[in-house]
C-alpha cells in the first residue's frame, strides 16, 4: 500500500561552497518506509513476528493487530487462552456424543 502522506521537515543545509540553502526532507509516517521511488509504503510488521502465542497477526496500514486465533479468547491479562468449547451452552456436540476439548479446538 502506498501512502502519499509524508511529514515534510524544512532543514537548512550548509553547502560545501560555504553557502546555505533551505531544503525539504520528507519522512514517512510511522509504520511506512520509503521505496525506491521515494514513496511511502506500508511496512508489514507481521513479518517480524511481533504477536504473542495463539494469535493471528493482521497487517493494517501503518500498524498491525494481534487478535486471538480461532479457538482462543483474550483473558484479563491480555493473553490468548484456550476456549473449552465443551463448556459452551449449547455444547457443540449433539446429545449422543461426548465432547473432548483439545488445544484450540474440540473433538
Amino acid at each position: 500500500m502506498i501512502n502519499k502522506e509524508k511529514t515534510e521537515i524544512m532543514i537548512i543545509k550548509v553547502l560545501p561552497s560555504g553557502g546555505s540553502g533551505l531544503f525539504t526532507y520528507c519522512k514517512c509516517d510511522a509504520g511506512f518506509k520509503a521505496n525506491a521511488d521515494g514513496e511511502c509504503e506500508d511496512v508489514d510488521e507481521c513479518l517480524a513476528d511481533l504477536c504473542g502465542p495463539n494469535t493471528d497477526c493482521e497487517n493494517i496500514p501503518g500498524s498491525y493487530l494481534c487478535p486471538c486465533a480461532d479457538g482462543f479468547n483474550e483473558n484479563t491479562n491480555g493473553l490468548c487462552v484456550d476456549i473449552n468449547e465443551c463448556l459452551l451452552d449449547p455444547t457443540p456436540c449433539d446429545g449422543n456424543a461426548d465432547c473432548l476439548n483439545i488445544f484450540g479446538s474440540y473433538l
